[in-house]
Parts: C-alpha cells; sequence; structure tokens
C-alpha cells in the first residue's frame, strides 16, 4: 500500500498480530497475548485460532513468511524499513546478511517470537500497520501472480475482496470466518477511486456515496456552513512537505535550500487554503505521536515571517542571485485541485517573497503530474531540478526514526515514483544518508 486510501483497503481486509482500536491504541489482533523479556530485546506472540476467509488455519509461518518477504531486498518493499527493528532485518534488506541471521523464529505453529535491535516499548503500534499483515502462502503459491485478484485472494480480516473491475471500484464483503465476525455491522464496503474531491463531494451531495475523504479544501467554507452534521474534522498523524531533488546542482547550496525553506508561509497555508485547522509543521513528526512529546523543529520557528522573508533575500543574494543571475526552479504536483492551489501558494511566495526586490528568484515553473501508473519524468534526477508535494500518512518507522533526527538536511534515497496521481513516495534509507544527492524536506503542514 502506497497511500492512506490503500491502506484502509488493506486495514479492511488483513488483521496483523495486533490491531487499533477507535482511539488508535493497540489491542490484540492475530495474536490473542505477548509477552517480553526483562531486556526488553525479546517479544514472544501467542496466535489465537484464527482462519484464513479460504478456512485454512492462520500460522506463525504466516506472519514469518510475510515479514521475510517485506525485508527480502529482490522485494524491494517501500515499507521494509518499519520492521528494521527486528534484530539484523536492516543487515537483510541491505543485501549484507543471510536470511538466517535475522531475529525471527517459529517454534510452534501458535508462537512467533521477534529478537529485537534494541528495546522498543512502540512494537505494537508498528505491528499493527498493514505492511506486519501476515500472508496466505498457500494461496500465493497456488494463484502466483493472479493471488491479488477477486476470486483468488485470500484475507484474514473481517473483509473478503469480491470485486475489481478496472477504473471502477473495489468490493469488499465480510469474512464469515473472521476471528471477530459477530462484531462486524456492515456487510458490503465499495471504494470508488477518484482524484478530484470536488467530484466526489457531488456524488456525496447525490446520495452516490455514504463516505467521502478527503473534502475539497476550496469547499470547507461551504460545507460548514450548509453541511455541518455531515462534516467530520479529526486529528491525523500526517505531514505534508516539499522534498528538494539534491541532484540538481542549483539545489546542493544549502543557503538556496534554506532560502526556500524560509519562504514558505505554512500560517498562510494552513488558514487560508487549507482551512482545516492543521497546524503548520515545523518539523517532520507531527503533533501527538505517541511517546514523541515537542520534538525538533526548524530553528526559525519563532522568527515573524518578514524576518524569514529578509533572511531569505540575504541567502539568495549571499548565493550569488540578483537580477542579473536569477535562479528557475521547476515545481512538479499532480492535477488535484488541491494540490494545484497548494503549488501556485508555493510558487507565488518563492517568487514574490525571496525575489521580492532583489529578484533572485525567477517564477518557478508549475509541472503537473498525474496519472495512474509510475511517471518516470518526475523522479528527481539530475535531468530534473523539481520541488515535488509530498503527502504522507504515517506508515511507520520509515517516515519517522529515518527523518525525524536531521530537521534542516534531510538527505535520503531518491524519490520511487507518483503514485496513481497522488503524492511522491520517498523511500528512505540510511545507507544514504552520507551526504550524497538525495531528497531534502520542507515540511509544511
Amino acid at each position: 500500500a502506497a497511500t492512506q486510501a490503500e491502506d484502509n483497503i488493506v486495514g479492511d481486509l488483513m488483521v496483523g498480530l495486533t490491531t487499533l482500536d477507535a482511539g488508535a491504541r493497540p489491542i490484540p489482533g492475530m495474536a490473542e497475548r505477548w509477552t517480553t523479556s526483562k531486556d526488553g530485546l525479546t517479544w514472544t506472540f501467542t496466535l489465537r485460532k484464527a482462519q484464513w476467509s479460504d478456512g485454512v488455519p492462520v500460522t506463525a509461518d504466516d506472519f514469518d513468511f510475510a515479514f521475510r518477504r517485506l525485508l527480502n531486498p529482490k522485494t524491494a518493499s517501500r515499507n521494509a524499513a518499519n520492521l528494521w527493528i527486528i534484530r539484523n532485518a536492516q543487515g537483510f534488506s541491505s543485501g549484507k546478511l543471510p536470511q538466517t541471521a535475522l531475529g525471527i523464529a517459529v517454534p510452534k505453529p501458535t508462537t512467533l517470537i521477534l529478537t529485537l535491535e534494541h528495546p522498543a516499548p512502540y512494537l505494537p503500534e508498528l505491528l499493527a500497520h498493514v505492511s506486519a499483515s501476515p500472508l496466505p502462502r498457500h494461496a500465493m503459491a497456488k494463484s502466483g501472480a493472479g493471488w491479488l485478484r477477486p476470486g483468488a485472494y485470500v484475507s484474514n480480516g473481517p473483509y473478503r475482496l469480491t470485486g475489481w473491475p478496472p477504473n471502477d471500484r473495489i468490493t469488499l464483503t465480510k469474512n464469515p470466518r473472521f476471528f471477530d465476525a459477530a462484531h462486524v455491522a456492515i456487510d458490503t464496503v465499495e471504494y470508488f477511486p477518484t482524484n478530484d474531491a470536488d467530484a466526489a463531494l457531488r456524488r456525496f451531495r447525490a446520495g452516490e456515496l455514504d463516505l467521502q475523504s478527503p473534502a475539497p479544501l476550496a469547499q470547507i467554507g461551504w460545507l460548514r456552513a450548509n453541511l455541518a452534521p455531515a462534516l467530520k474534522i479529526t486529528p491525523s498523524l500526517a505531514v505534508a512537505y516539499l522534498a528538494i531533488n539534491l541532484s540538481s546542482p542549483k539545489l546542493q547550496d544549502v543557503r538556496v535550500r534554506r532560502a526556500l525553506n524560509l519562504a514558505i508561509d505554512r500560517e498562510a497555508i494552513t488558514q487560508k487554503i487549507l482551512k482545516l485547522g492543521e497546524p503548520p509543521a515545523y518539523g517532520i513528526v507531527p503533533p501527538g505521536t505517541a511517546g514523541y512529546a515537542g520534538g525538533v523543529s526548524f530553528d526559525f520557528r519563532k522568527l515573524p515571517f518578514a524576518a524569514r522573508l529578509a533572511k531569505a533575500q540575504k541567502l539568495m543574494r549571499d548565493a550569488g542571485y540578483g537580477p542579473a543571475n536569477r535562479l528557475a526552479l521547476a515545481y512538479a504536483t499532480t492535477t488535484s485541485p488541491d494540490n494545484r492551489r497548494l503549488a501556485a501558494a508555493a510558487d507565488h511566495r518563492f517568487a514574490a517573497g525571496i525575489a521580492a526586490a532583489p529578484g533572485e528568484l525567477g517564477h518557478p515553473c508549475h509541472s503537473p503530474c498525474c496519472g495512474p501508473h509510475r511517471l518516470p519524468d518526475c523522479r528527481p534526477t539530475a535531468r530534473y531540478q523539481r520541488l515535488c508535494p509530498v503527502h504522507p500518512q504515517q506508515r511507520g518507522g520509515d517516515r519517522i526514526d529515518v527523518l525525524f533526527p536531521l530537521p534542516l538536511a534531510l538527505e535520503c534515497a531518491g524519490a520511487e515514483s507518483l503514485d496513481r496521481g497522488d503524492s511522491l513516495v520517498v523511500d528512505p534509507i540510511p545507507s544514504r544518508l552520507d551526504g550524497r544527492p538525495g531528497l531534502w524536506i520542507l515540511s509544511l503542514y
């Protein structure tokens, strides 16, 4: 799963060792209980009696198979880092250690033992992520590459995959073999994918949809005034940021990157464009993250915006830019109306704010990226100097453990793709945190 919508669908189909309750607290999932050694390094999970949707028992071997597949460098999963907390998992993912070195053991079908690199009291939260779901090895062996299709897909969660017509909808129906099926109140769920939140809102108002997320930003005022009972705004562990391509010589100068960072009016974006109550972001870890109160933030957070712009203009002059030497950059985004509004705001601020009187920055070129497939022309290679909007939901340790210690110079592996016209997917790999060109992050909200 690469987007929050996909996480939601997989979360309806699969249940990991743990799951989350309505308050986002970890509770038993496939594991009915677990124990931890005194040193916090060894976790022993005892599985409940449960079945896959085809009646085959769910066992610890299904988790062992899934975890090893996720970590295998041949799989190249963007979520592999979620399990690097397991002993030698990072070494195996990087191809430096054999699979036999992994701290995963299955002494019997109902018991899974994980040995960790260091104590991690947040492990139950981490294992609730969809990437830590078990896999039906028997179904995958039977159907091969077609195991993901309706009729072949086998799940262990509250729903089964029963329909997936191309470019239409995804239909899930209640799984009668789910261990807690008695408490599943909705028999059928249909997901209708769309990149146009305005069009989805029209379908919602026409009664064609029961739930729509996200709501179109431009309609928030109207929704508050006319559909207040239906509008639900809740906190989310998410952060939106711009990823700057460090393979561009223009952007390898830290003064230029810092000037761009200073020029973003986060308060204006959250208060005048988004209008949902998002707090401006001055760090990569979102507020409310368990066990991480406060956190690091940019050192200019308390500066008035006018003072930030003055510093940004000076940095651009120090970097050699001025009326006779203007900096031109390309800003890549998707064609969704909300992302285009954000792009317009960023373009305007970079051009009008940094350049102001001195004229250091040419107006950034707005380049839309869209479509359901990967877009090679949007990868931040040496050919392109793009500032790409990224909207990752919290997906585990890959976004937080790797990124938050480096708030001013986050250099990580290159972008993988723009998936489904929605967001640039960043796959951070710590071995790339060595000063080589990668990405640099400007958090927004």
